[in-house]
C-alpha cells in the first residue's frame, strides 16, 4: 500500500518550497537551533518578509501607471497597508501565498 499523499503518484507537488524549507532549517541546525518553533517562527518571518517585499515592489511598479500625482500614491500605499488582515496571510507558509 502506497503511503504518500495521491499528489505523488499525479506529480503536480512543487518541489521548491519543500527544497527551500529543508536549506533553511538544514542551517538553523547547523547553527544549533533544534527548537520547531523557533523554525516556524523563522519560516513565517521569511514568508511574511517576502510578501511585504513583493507587494512594495509590485505597488511600486504599478503606482507610477495608474497614479497622477504623489499624493494619490501616497493615499494608495496608507489604504493598502490599512487592511489588517494582509500581514497574517502574507505570514502564512504556504505554496499558494508564495505563488501570488
Amino acid at each position: 500500500m502506497n503511503e504518500l499523499a495521491w499528489e505523488f503518484d499525479a506529480k503536480i507537488r512543487s518541489w521548491f518550497l519543500p527544497f527551500v524549507w529543508t536549506q533553511v532549517f538544514g542551517f538553523l541546525r547547523f547553527i544549533g537551533i533544534e527548537n520547531p518553533f523557533v523554525w516556524a517562527f523563522v519560516a513565517r518571518l521569511l514568508s511574511a518578509g517576502l510578501g511585504i517585499w513583493a507587494s512594495l515592489r509590485i505597488f511600486h511598479y504599478f503606482s507610477k501607471t495608474y497614479f497622477k500625482s504623489e499624493l494619490q500614491s501616497k493615499l494608495a500605499l496608507v489604504l493598502t497597508w490599512s487592511m489588517f488582515f494582509l500581514p497574517f496571510f502574507r505570514a502564512r507558509v504556504s505554496g499558494e501565498n508564495w505563488g501570488g
